[in-house]
């Protein structure tokens, strides 16, 4: 199917194409009138242990791979290997109103009881931000799969019930989507798999499941400790301040950020990555 994607690409005078397989031999087993497609395949250390399903893995490969491509500045298109395109997408990314988004994604439809959703089969990302919400979204939805699935015998003492095909990347898609937005316009009618519910808050798990897909736990507890003792309204203002908060992102985690919002809890501070 990945083959006849190309080839209707082709067809349409696109280029710049890439095939993401699940291991060296499905890329040496292209034939040889594809010889000028690239295809490449992730062996990530860890990913494949006990508990973890290697189809989501692989998807989540594939969110990895594509957050690295929009990070450095590409225009990025991904479809699903059933996709067939028999019109120029572009033509339809590139003008009206859809010009203005940096992420375009497919709206599975109120016709699905289960899921009312997006779907990921056909995702777009343009004019993007290397580190705004739009490149973070798939950075966020590849480490969580991984960090998930290698933790799966910690995750079923949290959750008994929990197991790796929770990690469908469709439905953290769903997640980050509708929590990102901080709206109830995307959540299915019943939480599906309980994707709503928040990770345990403590240093083995530094995303919060439930705050969005461009927030973060940050070690804000370091950084509000500047003020530690003091009043509740002062710790409030320490959580305020960027400076602080970057201060502790960057001993901490490497990165630096800014305070998006606050936590109900006085230590708790949750930081926006990137610009």
């Amino acid at each position: 199917m990945a083959l006849n994607l190309v080839r209707s690409a082709e067809e349409l005078g696109l280029a710049h194409i890439f095939i993401l397989a699940a291991n060296e031999g499905n890329c040496t087993a292209l034939p040889a009138a594809y010889a000028h497609v690239s295809c490449a395949w992730a062996t990530r250390p860890g990913a494949d242990g006990p508990g973890t399903n290697p189809v989501h893995v692989l998807w989540a490969k594939q969110w990895e791979a594509s957050a690295r491509i929009v990070r450095l500045g590409y225009n990025l298109l991904t479809l699903d290997a059933d996709v067939m395109l028999h019109h120029d997408p572009y033509v339809f990314l590139k003008k009206g109103p859809l010009a203005d988004f940096n992420l375009v994604m497919q709206h599975d439809g109120p016709d699905l009881p289960d899921f009312n959703g997006p779907n990921c089969g056909v995702v777009y990302w343009q004019n993007c931000h290397p580190s705004g919400p739009a490149a973070w979204a798939p950075t966020e939805l590849a480490d969580r799969t991984f960090r998930l699935c290698e933790a799966a015998d910690e995750m079923q003492r949290f959750y008994p019930k929990w197991n790796s095909g929770f990690t469908w990347d469709q439905a953290v898609w769903h997640n980050m989507v509708a929590l990102g937005a901080d709206r109830d316009v995307q959540r299915p009618a019943k939480p599906r798999r309980g994707l709503g519910k928040k990770l345990p808050s403590s240093s083995n798990w530094r995303s919060s499941w439930a705050a969005g897909w461009w927030y973060r736990w940050c070690p804000a507890r370091r950084a509000c400790s500047c003020l530690a003792g003091s009043t509740a309204t002062t710790r409030r203002r320490c959580c305020n301040s960027p400076t602080a908060i970057a201060r502790g992102i960057r001993t901490a985690s490497g990165r630096v950020g800014w305070v998006a919002k606050r936590d109900a809890g006085p230590h708790h501070c949750r930081c926006l990555l990137g610009a």
